[in-house]
């Protein structure tokens, strides 16, 4: 279940516009109708709706966030086939403030 209704997502995107110029986040670029459509055909799946919005209106990808932290672009992915579950490199912290790196299974992205 989404967490905003598509009837939301106007106000959503200005509000997350509104916080990106405050902060002087630089998005990348935002893409293409057509753009998405030829990710999701190289990747043999299809993106929800609200990330479509997203990435037409707000952008695609960050190469710096509040957190010092990347939002990958499109691009970015590996050129696979999202559809079938694959390999995912994660990191999470632990206490003490150190990153532990491990592999995990990320289920496909139907």
């Amino acid at each position: 279940m989404p967490v905003y209704e598509p009837k939301d997502y106007k106000k959503v995107i200005e509000r997350i516009q509104r916080k990106i110029s405050e902060l002087n986040i630089e998005m990348g670029e935002c893409l293409t109708e057509e753009e998405i459509m030829s990710f999701e055909s190289r990747h043999n799946v299809k993106l929800p709706h609200a990330y479509r919005v997203f990435l037409q209106r707000v952008g695609n990808g960050c190469k710096r966030m509040l957190d010092g932290r990347r939002l990958n672009d499109l691009e970015s992915c590996p050129q696979q086939e999202l559809s079938k579950p694959f390999l995912l490199d994660c990191y999470r912290q632990l206490s003490g403030g150190n990153l532990e790196f491990y592999r995990c299974w990320r289920p496909a992205l139907l």
